[in-house]
């Protein structure tokens, strides 16, 4: 073979894969797409549903239906935890018996995947009118739309938190220090 054929070869060979790339790329981001299309949907069907008295196991087993009749697949299970539970508790099989009651603050968080790319998102409901706790829920509230606007390719996850922390100092409260964030990756939370 000659050099000039070797070279030809080469530059097909890396237009193949690059070619390849661009759609696993595009795969990726449509697959994104989708699954945060249905956490948005998932979230608007559950949070009228969420009601004083109601099982917090028929929470989720709603929001799971849900994700799941939209075509998408749980990334894990539904959380929902109450009051000072932070986040992240996952209600046992059988617990019919944890019920929301006036004055509870209710955390959802729920991850779907498609194709094995991630879309983890969660809210908060209250159901407790005092002055303090709407205060918390507003601080929260600005603190999470101001890193939305952060968020950005190359921003540094410790500006981020910094600027939530900064932004709840202000409203005269303190993070939970020890709830971080994690990374998603394919398949992986």
């Amino acid at each position: 073979m000659t050099e000039d054929k070797k070279k030809e070869n080469n530059k097909e060979k890396t237009k193949e894969q690059l070619d390849k790339e661009q759609e696993e790329k595009e795969h990726m981001i449509e697959s994104l797409k989708k699954a945060g299309n249905i956490a948005k949907e998932v979230k608007k069907f559950i949070k009228p549903k969420i009601k004083v008295g109601k099982k917090a196991l028929e929470i989720v087993n709603e929001t799971e239906s849900k994700i799941v009749e939209l075509e998408g697949n749980m990334a894990f299970p539904v959380n929902l935890s109450i009051n000072n539970i932070a986040a992240h508790y996952t209600s046992p099989i059988k617990d019919d018996g944890l019920v929301i009651n006036d004055g509870d603050i209710v955390k959802i968080d729920l991850g779907v995947h498609v194709n094995g790319y991630i879309v983890d998102t969660a809210f908060s409901i209250s159901f407790n009118d005092t002055k303090p706790l709407q205060n918390i829920i507003q601080a929260t509230e600005v603190a999470v739309e101001a890193a939305k606007m952060m968020v950005k390719p190359k921003t540094n996850t410790r500006d981020i938190g910094k600027k939530i922390e900064d932004i709840i100092k202000g409203f005269k409260y303190n993070p939970i220090k020890e709830l971080g964030g994690h990374q998603i990756e394919r398949w992986t939370v």
